[in-house]
């Protein structure tokens, strides 16, 4: 019971603070995704389907926002998914594809997602699930590994995920933590991969899972004066 609760506390209080951020579309570019024309710059299209080698068919963005990485997808897939959390912005998310995207390649769904769990439409239905600028942001391990088993589950047989997050700093909370009572309301990194003797672990937890083939590439940052010791890290693996 009281694992019920301080799950719901912690739903309650991301949920409340992105909705804050998202009052509009401008709010939405500036505070949800941040740095708006940094992040329409970097190559995420290229570093995501780096080592992707199946259909192009049905792909799946989880923590897809307003649809910025939506936009670039449905020019590779002949269809793309987004599930979001703020309903706010899966209004922005419609209006901005269907403003932003060619008429013959509108082929996209949007789905609100609950905080706890990735699952949309039917299980066994993507080729290729990706994520960018968010899995760092669930802290509880509880969390990130009930969207990784959602992942496996959507995809098809052969599909493969890729997930984008910081790495290189070290915010005291690791991958395997559960810390709900720990989560600031700022929008920061709340679950860090400090270094590369974090990764093996985060492997072998993958495989655990029914992935196989995992990678990890480590790619610049976008942002331009950031620190020197932030990175982008791009989780590779394939379902079983």
């Amino acid at each position: 019971m009281l694992n019920f609760f301080r799950k719901s506390r912690f739903l309650h209080s991301r949920m409340t603070f992105w909705r804050s951020n998202a009052k509009s579309f401008k709010d939405a570019q500036d505070l949800c995704v941040g740095s708006w024309s940094e992040q329409e710059s970097y190559p995420y299209s290229e570093y995501l389907l780096e080592r992707y080698c199946g259909e192009m068919g049905k792909a799946y963005d989880f923590g897809c926002g307003v649809g910025r990485m939506m936009k670039h997808m449905l020019y590779r897939f002949e269809h793309v998914d987004g599930g979001e959390l703020v309903p706010e912005n899966i209004a922005y998310a419609k209006e901005y594809l269907e403003g932003n995207v060619e008429a013959d390649r509108k082929n996209f769904r949007l789905f609100q997602l609950d905080g706890k769990s990735a699952f949309v439409g039917e299980a066994g239905t993507y080729d290729f699930i990706y994520s960018t600028i968010v899995i760092h942001h669930i802290a509880p391990f509880e969390v990130r590994e009930q969207i990784y088993k959602d992942f496996l589950s959507m995809l098809k047989p052969g599909g493969a995920f890729c997930t984008q997050l910081v790495f290189g700093i070290d915010t005291g909370m690791y991958w395997f933590d559960n810390p709900y009572e720990k989560i600031s309301p700022r929008n920061t990194v709340d679950v860090s991969i400090p270094d590369e003797s974090h990764l093996k672990k985060i492997e072998e937890w993958l495989n655990s899972l029914g992935f196989k083939d995992i990678a990890f590439r480590i790619k610049p940052c976008p942002h331009h004066g950031a620190v020197p010791e932030l990175k982008w890290l791009f989780i590779d693996g394939e379902k079983k």
